[in-house]
């Protein structure tokens, strides 16, 4: 299914979305998605628990985790590209330059470890969602002329207001899970958010072919598309969609990072 899923993105723009390797994978993985929900829907021992979906908490903090991975791994795997092919840095330099975008995520898990005492889940979890809404919106303006210190900065900020909502989302989704079920949810978590890794990445690559190799073009409509997270700000807001405190870790679900 994943597999796919996989071929239909990357491949779709080289052979044509509308051409029958690409059609007989759009139905294939249809298809095993549909046999799919109906076994987990009729089978006994079910690997995966589907009432858990009809939790308002736990279906958003899914949304929220593929959303924020697809938008994040996408991000990277632009950003070094860009920083070669637009910019001129050698991968060296190009992996220098990034270390401040990437290593700002383990503060973001630090500042919400001391947020969370104060404001419980829910308002680091939107406002950290805000703030990387509004540093992407920011990033849409890329240009040559945009200094690379600029558009560092605007970065940095984008992935610390992340780095505070991975795991306030996290928290929110082993809360709604329940003891009985949080390592089922924690697994239903980090797969989710793999696969939003693979459909992220599969973006980015879509958006390249679509702009023709004009690499500022497309960093200004892919930085746009990572804004998708704050979609989900509304049910957050609402008392039913997210706890305000941090869950007991005791259930021993193991989450990804």
């Amino acid at each position: 299914m994943l597999a796919l899923l996989c071929f239909t993105l990357i491949e779709g723009s080289v052979l044509g979305w509308v051409s029958a390797p690409i059609l007989a994978s759009i139905a294939g993985t249809l298809l095993l998605v549909t046999l799919f929900v109906r076994h987990l829907r009729t089978a006994r021992r079910a690997v995966l628990p589907v009432e858990l979906f009809a939790s308002s908490r736990f279906s958003a903090a899914n949304a929220v985790g593929f959303l924020i991975n697809a938008g994040v791994y996408g991000e990277l795997y632009l950003l070094g590209l860009f920083l070669q092919s637009a910019r001129g840095a050698d991968p060296l330099q190009a992996g220098v330059e990034m270390l401040p975008v990437t290593g700002v995520f383990v503060l973001g898990n630090l500042l919400f470890a001391r947020l969370t005492g104060r404001w419980g889940v829910r308002g680091p979890l939107i406002a950290g969602l805000l703030l990387a809404a509004v540093a992407m919106l920011g990033l849409t303006t890329v240009s040559a002329a945009m200094p690379y210190a600029v558009m560092a900065a605007l970065l940095v900020v984008a992935n610390l207001g992340v780095g505070v909502a991975v795991p306030a989302m996290v928290a929110a989704l082993v809360e709604a899970a329940g003891p009985e079920h949080a390592n089922a949810g924690a697994a239903t978590m980090n797969a989710n958010r793999q696969v939003g890794t693979l459909v992220g990445v599969a973006l980015t690559g879509i958006v390249l072919a679509a702009t023709g190799g004009q690499w500022y073009s497309a960093a200004a409509v892919d930085f746009g598309s990572r804004r998708r997270p704050t979609w989900w700000r509304r049910c957050w807001s609402g008392a039913s969609c997210a706890p305000r405190r941090v869950p007991d870790r005791g259930a021993g679900a193991r989450l990804e990072p």
